[in-house]
């Protein structure tokens, strides 16, 4: 679930969540001034995160048993202490 999360927010972050790595150099004229929304990624991101803070929460007491990959670790750590 965090890769996942973690593959979602770079997507939002990069040129092709915007369309520039698709030849949109330049937004159409239309859209210059006004917001470009793609909901479905962040509505995604969104039931991730609340999924990972519900395990967390129940959890909570057993997550020091596990070992995970140190990025999947530091975005954990975030939800642990209630930053996300």
């Amino acid at each position: 679930m965090i890769a996942c999360l973690l593959a979602i927010q770079a997507y939002c972050e990069s040129d092709a969540f915007f369309g520039r790595d698709f030849g949109l150099r330049n937004p159409p004229r239309r859209y210059k001034t006004n917001q470009v929304m793609r909901p479905g990624p962040f509505a995604m991101a969104h039931v991730l995160e609340t999924s990972i803070y519900r395990i967390v929460v129940v959890f909570y007491r057993h997550l020091a048993e596990f070992q995970f990959p140190p990025l999947y670790a530091e975005k954990l750590q975030s939800f642990v202490n209630f930053l996300e």
